[in-house]
Parts: structure tokens; sequence; C-alpha cells
């Protein structure tokens, strides 16, 4: 709804209603809009700002837009005296709308991606911190086993009971390792 002027040279204004610019005519067109002379335009010579205070006699336009064919503002050009273009000046205003499309995307891109990361840096570190509390809480119990395997080797049993005890005591200390090694990877 609203005309923004990123860059303006010898106008005291930074915005416009749409309806009162040009360029609500270049951002409804496919290309070039170039007016060389607006008193001699039938659609721009009785235009407030042909006939007022800024005296435009010459208007170039072009749009920008999106890869998906939609046109998202235009870059334009006007002056006060009437002027012809050539075909090179024409290609220089269509490459440089296609730079301001392109930066315009890159920006969105780099916007994408910071958030992209940032929901990646988050999703690490919830795993750390899910990793190094399970391995901790897994690894107190574990202690406990590993210790009152400990003291049932050390009491009487009979040769079977100490070869079941002897394989819980291994299976704790294995455990107990692999623990340890999921703690160390998280620290890292």
């Amino acid at each position: 709804n609203r005309q923004w002027f990123k860059s303006a040279v010898g106008m005291d204004i930074s915005e416009m209603p749409r309806e009162e610019t040009f360029c609500q005519y270049t951002i409804m067109q496919d290309g070039i809009v170039e007016v060389p002379n607006t008193l001699e335009n039938d659609t721009f010579k009785n235009h407030e700002h042909v006939a007022g205070e800024f005296g435009i006699r010459f208007y170039l336009g072009i749009p920008i837009t999106t890869p998906d064919g939609y046109n998202i503002g235009t870059v334009c050009a006007v002056d006060t005296i009437p002027h012809q273009i050539t075909d090179e000046e024409r290609a220089a205003l269509s490459l440089f709308a296609k730079h301001v499309i392109t930066q315009l995307q890159l920006r969105l891109s780099n916007q994408e991606l910071t958030k992209a990361k940032d929901m990646a840096e988050k999703a690490v570190y919830a795993k750390d911190s899910f990793m190094a509390n399970m391995s901790h809480e897994i690894r107190t119990p574990m202690n406990a086993i590993m210790g009152f395997t400990e003291l049932l080797l050390q009491s009487k049993l009979n040769s079977q009971q100490a070869q079941f005890v002897h394989n819980v005591q291994t299976a704790g200390e294995n455990l107990l390792l692999i623990i340890n090694d999921i703690l160390d990877i998280s620290k890292i």
C-alpha cells in the first residue's frame, strides 16, 4: 500500500501512498515501463506529480519479480527533464532488478539458515543433555549393583551361585564401561 524510497536524490520524502506513485503501474507489468516524456503520455500527463510540485517529466521502472512470478516492488528512475534511454540502459536496469531480487533471496536464505542452525544447535544441546543426564541416572544404580555383586561374591555361595554372581558382575562392568563411554562422548 506504500512506496518506500530506498534511494532518493533531490527528493525530501522517504515514502508515499502507492496510489500516488508511477510505480503502481509498473508493479502490475511484466517488463520495463518507460515514459520518455510524461507530458506526452495519456496515463501520466494529468498525474499530480507531473503537474504538481515534483514536475516529473521522465519515468523508467521495472518490477522486482520473485522466481515464482510475484512482483514485490520496483526499481525506477524519475527526472524533471525528458529522456530517451538506450538498449544498454534498459539492459542495465533489468540486470539491476535481478540483482535486487537475488540479494533479497540471499538475505532470506541466510535468515532461514541462521534459524535452522539455531534449531540444530538446540537439538544437539538437548540430545547431549539428555545423554549426560541419562548416563548419570543409569550410573548410580549400576554402581549399587556392582557394589552388591562384590559383596555377594565375598559371601558363602555354592559354585553355581558364585558363577551367576560373577556373570552379573562381568555384565555390570561391561555396561558401566558403555555408560562411561557415553558420558565421555557427551562431554566432547
